[in-house]
């Protein structure tokens, strides 16, 4: 991650968060020594950081990228020997790991991966926290009998209820409204003077109010897609109605940081996690 850019500051914050759950929620519930699992890992920017830190655990990455697994085992090597042995690379999908595994992370996996990770904890009943991106890139409807229903209420038409979804995705990706053109007199003349305070002030209210509504926008759509994922969770054991956010083995939780105040990727789904605790 790049020193000085709002993205890179916005990773760090992900990762402080990450590694705060990691030890006060997740691995009390864990075996001694576990084996941790980075669901859709990359070059190791969260799970490296996490191996420094968390020096009893073994650290496994998942990515059907080979050149990522090697740069990350790089830096590893890099890092000095306190990471030799710790750090593992395991080529292929997430679907198909199955290798030892008492806890998965996830951080900033693209689309599927993210319910791949969280499913892949579901299977092996191990904590998890799991922080998805790309929300747009889902090429599904909705993963809950819970949403589903809702959406139907709506859209009787399946694949009405589908397109909804659909649209409920694209605007939790969808980027703040762009930086509106100059008032027409402005671009014309050139000179603020000649808009008149009154017209001026509009205008920035307008702006303003329609930054606004788009990024309340974009977080309730994610939110509720994050919750549609967490309601899936719950109905995955055999269970015939759907049950609702409310029942899921875990909780959405908030990450919170100057950073994260322009980022629509500031939520963890996890669990199990006590009460108590909040991001």
């Amino acid at each position: 991650m790049r020193e000085g850019t709002l993205r890179g500051e916005r990773k760090r914050e992900s990762v402080s968060a990450m590694a705060w759950l990691l030890s006060e929620a997740l691995l009390p519930l864990a075996p001694p020594r576990p084996t941790i699992v980075d669901a859709g890992c990359g070059t190791g920017s969260l799970l490296l950081p996490l191996a420094a830190l968390i020096t009893d655990a073994t650290f496994v990455g998942v990515d059907t990228k080979r050149g990522s697994l090697d740069r990350m085992m790089a830096r590893a090597a890099a890092a000095g020997p306190e990471l030799v042995g710790r750090v593992v690379p395991w080529h292929g999908r997430i679907e198909d790991y199955d290798g030892d595994l008492q806890c998965v992370i996830s951080l900033h996996a693209c689309g599927g991966a993210s319910d791949a990770a969280l499913q892949l904890a579901a299977q092996r009943r191990v904590p998890f926290a799991v922080s998805p991106c790309c929300i747009g890139k889902l090429r599904r409807g909705p993963a809950s009998r819970w949403l589903r229903e809702l959406l139907e209420l709506a859209e009787p038409e399946a694949a009405a209820a589908e397109a909804t979804f659909a649209l409920l995705a694209a605007w939790a990706d969808s980027e703040h409204v762009a930086a509106a053109a100059p008032a027409p007199s402005v671009a014309r003349r050139g000179a603020a003077s000649d808009v008149p305070a009154a017209e001026a002030a509009v205008a920035a209210h307008l702006i303003a109010t329609a930054h606004a509504v788009v990024a309340a926008r974009r977080q309730r759509a994610k939110t509720l897609v994050e919750l549609d994922r967490l309601a899936a969770l719950g109905e995955g054991e055999g269970r015939q109605e759907p049950t609702g956010p409310a029942a899921a083995p875990g909780r959405l939780l908030r990450i919170e940081g100057a950073a994260m105040r322009t980022s629509g990727q500031a939520e963890v789904i996890a669990g199990p996690v006590a009460t108590s605790l909040c991001l």
